[in-house]
């Protein structure tokens, strides 16, 4: 069974994490960056310890929802390239 409060606790982190995601997208439309970029940014926000798979966890979660757009220019340098937020989301 799960513990209810456990399970609260991580939809409000991942609330926390995606706002700080889409921001981040927001200020990098059209630009490259490195997945290492977005969790330096993402630590900033969420001023608390997070796994550091998290950001681009919940970037990949936010794509299939059409919440955040992006081109993977090189896999294995995790180099991205911000297309925007085109929808804008409530928390």
């Amino acid at each position: 069974m799960v513990d209810v409060e456990q399970q609260e606790q991580e939809q409000r982190v991942a609330s926390v994490i995606g706002e700080a995601v889409c921001a981040f997208m927001r200020e990098m439309n059209g630009r490259e960056f490195c997945a290492n970029d977005l969790r330096t940014y993402v630590l900033g926000v969420v001023n608390r310890p997070i796994a550091p798979a998290s950001p681009t966890t919940i970037l990949r979660a936010l794509r299939k929802t059409g919440e955040v757009d992006y081109l993977l220019v090189s896999r294995p340098k995790s180099i991205y390239r911000s297309l925007g937020c085109p929808r804008v989301t409530e928390w």
